[in-house]
């Protein structure tokens, strides 16, 4: 367990975030203050509104201490119970945006609230059949419910709304515990192994052959499949990298996932090259 005590101000977290990631400090847990932090009790959820995060973070009212986007309704839950049981200071959790496309996020943390898990770690009464919290213990998911009164905004895109709305719940935040001080805390535990990348000079050819990734004056992109004697096997046209790297592995054209990588390395970058108007030259495997 290592831990970093740092003043840190909402809108310069992800500058933070960023350097201590750099420093090799894998699953950060954050919360945050500003100034001395006892006016600090609000966190905000923009779910899939990350431009609406984004301007309430750059104005960084008084009294909200976190904003971010959650998309989904799992790993993003997981993070906001983390952030929020991190800084007992938060109190109210607002609500705000709109939902994520294909996904119930913001139905997903009313339930959690009011309902909890079960036995699987399912939030109890959720819409969505995906929100499972794997990542945050039943202790950590105790002290949320527990922890916050979660405001309902869902659907509301107005900033000055939602500014409104975090100072009405401006209080005394306090928790009332010998632990807390007035420092903003930074805390993270390593619970997975992080593995250094490494560049790997030795590259196995692959069985099946390779690929030649010819851009269109058209916009089509052709990718021509050769085997290893140098036989033209397979010729694949489309225009835009998904189609086609999902058309060559959906029809067996390649045995190794190194192969699968480097493909769709290069099929965005021609695709690209065909979208900004730039030379694209293959490179090598």
């Amino acid at each position: 367990m290592k831990e970093i005590k740092a003043f840190v101000k909402p809108f310069k977290v992800n500058d933070i975030l960023n350097q201590l990631l750099q420093a090799g400090y894998p699953n950060i847990t954050v919360s945050m203050s500003e100034g001395n932090g006892r006016d600090c009790s609000v966190a905000v959820s923009t779910l899939a509104d990350i431009n609406l995060s984004k301007t309430l973070a750059e104005l960084h009212p008084d009294n909200l201490c976190i904003v971010g986007k959650t998309e989904t309704e799992n790993i993003g839950i997981d993070k906001i119970v983390k952030n929020v049981v991190s800084n007992q200071r938060i109190k109210y959790l607002i609500l705000a945006g709109n939902e994520p496309q294909g996904h119930f996020t913001g139905d997903a943390l009313l339930m959690l609230k009011q309902n909890g898990v079960d036995e699987n770690r399912k939030i109890i009464n959720s819409k969505s059949k995906r929100s499972v919290l794997q990542n945050s213990t039943t202790e950590e998911i105790n002290r949320f419910r527990e922890q916050v009164e979660i405001i309902d905004m869902i659907g509301c895109t107005d900033v000055k709304e939602i500014e409104t709305k975090i100072q009405q719940y401006k209080s005394n935040t306090s928790c009332n515990c010998n632990d807390c001080n007035d420092n903003a805390v930074i805390k993270t535990a390593t619970t997975t192994n992080v593995i250094q990348a490494i560049d790997y000079e030795k590259v196995e050819l692959d069985k099946l052959g390779y690929f030649v990734i010819m851009p269109q004056q058209d916009g089509n992109i052709i990718v021509e499949h050769y085997t290893n004697k140098n036989k033209l096997a397979n010729t694949v046209k489309g225009t835009n990298a998904r189609e086609i790297y999902l058309t060559i592995i959906n029809n067996g054209m390649l045995s190794q996932t190194s192969h699968a990588a480097y493909l769709g390395k290069e099929l965005t970058r021609v695709e690209l090259s065909i979208k900004y108007n730039f030379q694209y030259i293959q490179d090598k495997a």
